[in-house]
């Protein structure tokens, strides 16, 4: 007589951290903000964007011929901001090492109770 394959034990799924009740979880395709942002609600950028864009950028050209004619007079800041949104600003590498070792950080922690 044939043995019966055993079948796995099916573990009960454990609730926790990042793991929601099944009862909880999104069906496949729902969506998480069903609402969402309506339709037709413009931004800050997209008002931003679009007035800078009439007249084909003339107050685009005319605020950056301000800036740097404010730069060009020792206000070097305005133009440094203009310029680092035009081509994003670089990423600036940062070593956390001391002697080839991690340094510890401490993340919420009051400095006078270290």
């Amino acid at each position: 007589m044939a043995k019966a394959k055993e079948q796995p034990e099916k573990k009960e799924y454990e609730v926790g951290n990042k793991k929601p009740p099944k009862a909880h979880q999104f069906k496949p395709g729902q969506s998480g903000n069903p609402a969402g942002k309506p339709k037709g609600t413009f931004t800050l950028t997209a008002i931003l964007r679009e007035q800078l864009e009439k007249d084909n950028g003339k107050l685009a050209k005319e605020l950056i011929a301000d800036a740097i004619a404010k730069s060009r007079e020792g206000n070097g800041a305005i133009f440094k901001i203009i310029y680092d949104r035009m081509d994003g600003v670089q990423k600036a590498e940062l070593d956390l090492t001391s002697g080839n070792q991690p340094i510890k950080a401490l993340i919420g922690v009051d400095i006078d109770e270290v």
